[in-house]
């Protein structure tokens, strides 16, 4: 039980302590883990941990397309639009039909974006890490502020 309790405080402070690219990915992995949790649940016959696992996964994808600023994200954001409203239909399909191969689909979509997400985040962190050069001074010729 301890160790239940340290481990969802440790989560917690992540989630609270991370960049907002890091917490789109902690959210597609939580997507993710509950997609496979209803994907046992399917195979096992558990149909209200199947619900409860599809509930909670369309809850962070609707969470996670209704923070979307279509003003700065302009093409960018209508896509990930597309793409949540998209997988939000397939979820409730995956409940509708209790289908492994609709979930496997949903799975792996979820898994591209994530690591898209990843990679996005990564390559935007090592940029901030690599310090900017400042431009070379102009040379002065002859002392009189002339470029050269």
């Amino acid at each position: 039980m301890y160790s239940n309790y340290a481990a969802q405080a440790y989560t917690r402070n992540a989630q609270n302590t991370a960049s907002p690219g890091e917490r789109i990915v902690m959210a597609y992995d939580g997507i993710i883990a509950k997609l496979k949790d209803a994907r046992r649940a399917i195979e096992e016959n558990r149909i209200a941990d199947r619900f409860n696992a599809l509930t909670k996964v369309g809850n962070v994808v609707n969470a996670l397309s209704s923070c979307l600023d279509h003003e700065k994200g302009g093409e960018v954001a209508a896509q990930l639009e597309r793409f949540y409203n998209y997988q939000f239909f397939q979820i409730q399909n995956i409940n509708i039909r209790n289908s492994t191969d609709l979930c496997d689909q949903v799975i792996a979509s979820f898994e591209e974006m994530r690591d898209a997400w990843s990679t996005v985040h990564r390559q935007a962190n090592q940029q901030v890490a690599q310090p900017q050069q400042a431009p070379a001074a102009p040379r002065v010729a002859g002392g009189i502020g002339i470029s050269t």
